[in-house]
């Protein structure tokens, strides 16, 4: 028999399993919905009781209640004390170039320092990154 042809009385069969086109997406899609319905109910039941089980839980548990208030911070704090610290050495001799140019051309250039005759003009900010 050729391909495709059947012998007559043969029944066409049906595959065991239905091919399934994307069963990521779907489980990825069933698992957002199910997500924001359990985030919607969780903040329903918080608007209506969270202030009330909070003063419950610090009345009643304040162990408990200590290690809530601990873990909502991050482990690792990074502090940015100096915006400079997260520029490149390109970036820093960019901006030392542009503060010297506006030195000197407010009549303030490397030397000066004894002192104007005239109040210099007041310089114009530092371009952006």
């Amino acid at each position: 028999m050729a391909d495709g042809a059947r012998a007559k009385g043969d029944v066409a069969r049906k595959p065991r399993h239905p091919p399934v086109s994307e069963p990521a997406r779907d489980d990825r899609d069933m698992g957002i919905r199910l997500n924001e319905a359990f985030l919607k109910d969780v903040l329903s039941d918080w608007q209506a009781h969270g202030a009330a089980a909070i003063a419950s839980a610090r009345v009643e548990r304040p162990h408990d209640y200590l290690k809530l208030v601990t873990g909502l911070f991050p482990k690792e704090l990074n502090v940015r004390v100096n915006a400079l610290d997260e520029l490149s050495d390109e970036q820093l001799a960019g901006q030392l170039a542009a503060a010297l140019a506006q030195l000197a051309a407010a009549g303030a250039g490397p030397g000066a320092g004894t002192g104007a005759a005239e109040p210099a003009e007041p310089a114009q900010p530092i371009p952006p990154l």
